[in-house]
């Protein structure tokens, strides 16, 4: 099933910044007929489909980073997830010349 998804949610032009360490968010958003909430984020992996794609970043206790919440109001819950860049560039997930990134759970 596809679903859509929102790169950098809180930038309007989803421009991915590459410099420094930091995370990549990215919002898989819910709908009439997806419901995003019911997603395992421990399952979930972003990259170019290599094999060697990035994980959800954990949280200290081993929890993923992910929040449910409606992010983009539409009255359906949204699944907000965040990734490592640093981690996604050396696992060469992110470069200055990706144009694609693919979401796997």
């Amino acid at each position: 099933m596809r679903a859509t998804i929102d790169v950098a949610p809180a930038d309007a032009t989803n421009a991915l910044k590459l410099g420094g360490a930091g995370t990549l968010s990215l919002a898989v958003l819910g709908s009439r007929y997806f419901d995003a909430a019911q997603i395992d984020p421990r399952t979930v992996t972003l990259g170019n489909e290599d094999a060697s794609d990035t994980p959800v970043l954990r949280k200290k206790s081993g929890q993923p980073e992910a929040t449910v919440r409606d992010l983009n109001r539409d009255g359906y819950a949204d699944l907000v997830l965040d990734f490592d860049k640093k981690q996604m560039v050396a696992n060469g997930d992110l470069s200055a010349s990706t144009t694609q990134i693919v979401l796997v759970g």
